[in-house]
């Protein structure tokens, strides 16, 4: 047993949660007809990837039912009044869109056995853990045998938010953010 990232019941369940078929020649253990047969015999509810259950009135309601989200996928969008809080509207620029997955690529490899991927990594402030799997036909699952860290976090950077097009004579504020991680102090 190994604790990961998915709140998935079984391996065939992480694997459906990550949007990835498990393709396999061995005998799997998991009916996945008798798993949504439990929840639908226990009042005609729906199953979580983590193997709870749900009531068909809970699916796209807008509120996570499930540990993973389940119930709120492949939902129709809802349309109403487009409002953004403050808090959405004065957080800087580059955390709204903050991505964990920016190393996540699909490549084929040379003839030898070697492969090569170029990513940007992203600025923002953290530690990155990097991993690889391969699937082949000779040596089928392998999987990176550690862990490759990479400190994102740049020791000392500025940020600086402006209007894009001021006007003539128009009043602006600049917004600027100086950060030091430094373990002494610096005079700017």
């Amino acid at each position: 047993y190994r604790v990961g990232q998915s709140v998935a019941a079984n391996v065939y369940r992480a694997f459906r949660s990550a949007g990835l078929f498990l393709l396999t020649d061995i005998e799997t253990v998991i009916d996945e007809e008798e798993e949504e047969k439990f929840c639908m015999d226990t009042g005609n509810r729906l199953t979580c990837n983590d193997g709870s259950c749900y009531t068909i009135s809970e699916k796209c309601d807008g509120v996570f039912h499930c540990l993973d989200g389940a119930d709120e996928l492949d939902c129709p969008e809802k349309l109403g009044p487009s409002f953004t809080p403050i808090n959405k509207r004065l957080w800087p620029y580059w955390n709204r869109f903050f991505t964990l997955s920016f190393a996540w690529q699909s490549t084929i490899s040379y003839p030898d056995g070697r492969a090569q991927i170029c990513v940007d990594v992203p600025t923002d402030i953290g530690t990155w853990i990097v991993s690889a799997f391969s699937i082949s036909q000779q040596n089928g699952l392998s999987v990176l045998p550690s862990v490759v860290m990479f400190e994102g976090t740049r020791q000392f950077f500025i940020v600086v938010e402006i209007p894009k097009r001021p006007r003539l004579g128009e009043q602006i504020g600049v917004r600027v953010d100086v950060f030091n991680f430094q373990a002494h102090r610096i005079e700017v």
